[in-house]
């Protein structure tokens, strides 16, 4: 099977919200279907995406199993660099509802957390518009498996600098992976 372009999709981008643009490293989700690890793998394989820059990670769903890629050059260009076989990573997911600025979610994979990412299960709205995640030390704060939920609220109608949010009852989406 070929490189299908509607399978890829982008979660998030990788670096702040001040400095994002449409070149900006992102993660990526891509289900490979029935090919292989050694089929994602080969140069070429992502050819004719453009939008994916050096820095980008793409977790691709495979026939035998799930890896992690790091994109090193303009997709489709190079092979691109294995992070992992990713076979031994454990993932969860789960949805939360807000309750405070910062609340601590617990993922229920123990030690070895490593990644998480949310984002609101519903449209944003004037006193809610953006979401991050923490996973602080995981040796005592939060506690191993466990990560900050932070929501975000703008300052005010004229001023979209984001503060804590003050509104709670949202409820957020996430998966977190965990070696």
């Amino acid at each position: 099977m070929a490189f299908v372009s509607t399978n890829l999709t982008k979660v998030c981008n990788l670096l702040s919200l001040a400095t994002s643009n449409e070149t900006t490293p992102g993660l990526f989700f891509y289900n490979a279907g029935a090919d292989t690890f050694a089929t994602v793998a080969t140069a070429g394989y992502f050819t004719g995406v453009t939008w994916a820059s050096a820095g980008s990670i793409i977790d691709v769903l495979c026939a035998d199993g799930r890896h992690s890629f790091k994109v090193t050059s303009a997709l489709g260009a190079s092979p691109l660099t294995v992070l992992s076989t990713g076979l031994s990573d454990k993932m969860a997911s789960g949805q939360a509802t807000t309750v405070t600025a910062v609340d601590t979610i617990v993922t229920g994979l123990g030690t070895g957390l490593k990644s998480v990412v949310a984002c609101f299960a519903d449209d944003v709205g004037l006193t809610w518009d953006m979401v991050t995640c923490n996973l602080g030390d995981q040796n005592v704060a939060p506690a191993p498996g466990s990560f900050y939920l932070k929501s975000w609220e703008p300052t005010s109608n004229a001023n979209p600098t984001p503060i804590a949010a003050t509104t709670f009852g949202k409820k957020v989406n996430w998966i977190a992976i965990a070696s």
